[in-house]
């Protein structure tokens, strides 16, 4: 588990909503909400926040901002590496109507805060708004969504239970922990919003989930193969990509064969204050169960530096980055499609 960084990232609106005249104060003393927010929603029944800023829209930002900060050091939710099996699967998009929707951290989001007030200080040229989650309207829309995610998860794994195929089996079970990740964060925000202490019975244990995907990676094996003069760095960050998978990691005879090489060759820059290398990266994935071949995954590029050492430093992280994001995508989406 690893504690979520509750940074505001974005602030995205789900409907189109402004707030009316009557919200927006521009003369007489400051409101008394400024100090008191809690005077005009009870905290048993809301979180508020206020922000201040040079225009409404920052005001705004930074009150949502200041509901995220409750959450922060509350919630803790372990680094999913089965969401990219949801974001594959259009039928899973949101369908929420939401008022807004607050980013508080790199994968968790709160839903239902709107603006309430907003109030213009002439004196001091600043705005101030006042922002408000409604505790049990969002309580009610979270547990909609538990049960959403529950009747899925139920769904996935009777389809693991019936399926003789392991790919198949493997990517049920793999969008079952996805949700089932998302059940879990979900349970830490409502133990903040809820009135009364949220409990629920889930469809398919977390645990029996994870002991179903532990025995069954035992039997999905990947060898790698380099070409000749790969760089060994390559190796390894193929690995990292295969252990985001779980997938078992062999010498002989394997279900997938990954034939992978990086060439780097000196650019011609005719320059004295710069060097770099165009390289290409090229793996071949075969399906050995399917007897098929992927399309080849190929990235060429160009890569710059004040110093050859630096220009190889960059070049291999960003062969790392194309690993374990791109090519890691391109895999798990071959992967649902089979």
């Amino acid at each position: 588990m690893k504690s979520v960084s509750f940074i505001l990232l974005s602030v995205m609106f789900a409907l189109a909503c402004s707030p009316s005249q009557k919200t927006m104060r521009q003369e007489g003393e400051k409101p008394e909400w400024i100090d008191n927010p809690y005077k005009l929603f009870p905290k048993s029944m809301y979180l508020v926040g206020v922000g201040t800023g040079d225009t409404r829209e920052a005001a705004e930002n930074n009150a949502f901002g200041s509901i995220a900060k409750i959450f922060r050091s509350k919630i803790q939710v372990q680094q999913s590496v089965y969401e990219q099996f949801l974001e594959t699967n259009e039928q899973f998009s949101s369908t929420s109507q939401l008022k807004r929707r607050t980013t508080v951290g790199a994968d968790e989001e709160l839903k239902n805060i709107r603006t309430e007030h907003t109030y213009f200080s002439p004196n001091e040229g600043l705005y101030y708004a006042l922002a408000v989650l409604d505790r049990s309207e969002t309580e009610a829309m979270y547990e909609n969504e538990l049960q959403d995610n529950d009747q899925k998860i139920g769904e996935f794994y009777e389809l693991y239970k019936k399926s003789n195929n392991k790919i198949h089996m493997y990517t049920y079970l793999a969008k079952a922990l996805a949700l089932d990740e998302q059940n879990r964060a979900i349970e830490q925000k409502l133990d903040i919003i809820a009135v009364q202490k949220f409990q629920r019975e889930p469809a398919v244990s977390s645990r029996t989930l994870h002991e179903a995907m532990r025995s069954l990676l035992d039997r999905i094996t990947v060898r790698l193969q380099a070409e000749e003069g790969t760089p060994e760095e390559l190796q390894d960050y193929m690995r990292e990509m295969i252990g985001k998978l779980g997938f078992k990691m062999v010498d002989g005879s394997a279900d997938f064969t990954f034939n992978y090489s990086l060439s780097l060759k000196e650019a011609n820059l005719q320059r004295d204050d710069a060097t770099g290398f165009n390289w290409k990266l090229t793996v071949v994935i075969k399906d050995n169960i399917k007897g098929y071949t992927l399309k080849a995954f190929n990235v060429e590029k160009r890569t710059l530096g004040i110093s050859e050492e630096q220009a190889r430093a960059k070049v291999l992280r960003s062969v790392r980055k194309e690993c374990t994001e791109n090519l890691y995508k391109q895999f798990v989406a071959y992967l649902t499609s089979v």
